[in-house]
């Protein structure tokens, strides 16, 4: 009797684990440079300081704030777990971008997230082109091939004064309590 409890209990607990571990996986993220997907096997990559492509593919509407920064402080904070809120990254108001995103940019902020999203085919942050619907899931794209300098102005990448970009991307939600997330850590060669 008490072997088939525990068994039962290991069942369960197993269960409970598996569910935790993916129960917040929002959207699969993916990244493309010159064309050529650029497999995300861990959070850390390395790319050429050239124009690249987040493609997001997710069941819903999806709506995120997205933190991106050459420090490494809000990356860290959010691998380490702490609610999003006390991330240095998303202490400040979000920064709204243009429908379409037809400058393909980024703003490095410490303290500011980015809101990027998509509801319907008229109203989202992605790439104009790159909306694709297949059976019930949306795939968009995010091109970054210029930021934003001190002086508010768009650069190209290439001239980007750092050697690494940190992203933090948290699905939207008015919960208090939301704990997903996807990091990417990008080192430019």
């Amino acid at each position: 009797m008490l072997k088939r409890f525990i068994i039962l209990l290991f069942i369960f607990s197993a269960n409970l684990s598996f569910a935790a571990s993916t129960e917040h996986k929002e959207f699969e993220l993916s990244l493309f440079q010159e064309g050529i997907e650029i497999p995300l096997n861990s959070d850390t990559i390395s790319l050429k300081k050239e124009p690249f492509v987040l493609q997001f593919k997710f069941k819903k509407e999806l709506w995120m704030l997205v933190n991106a920064y050459h420090d490494e402080e809000s990356f860290l904070q959010a691998k380490k777990g702490l609610p999003y809120k006390e991330i240095i990254g998303f202490t400040y108001t979000g920064m709204a971008e243009s429908k379409y995103n037809p400058n393909e940019y980024f703003t490095p902020s410490k303290k500011g997230p980015h809101f990027w999203g998509y509801d319907s085919p008229s109203r989202h942050r992605c790439d104009a082109r790159t909306i694709g619907i297949k059976g019930d899931e949306t795939i968009c794209r995010r091109t970054i091939s210029q930021f934003t300098n001190e002086n508010g102005d768009y650069t190209p990448l290439k001239d980007y004064p750092h050697d690494e970009l940190n992203f933090v991307f948290i699905p939207f939600s008015q919960r208090e309590d939301v704990t997903a997330r996807q990091l990417l850590k990008i080192q430019f060669k």
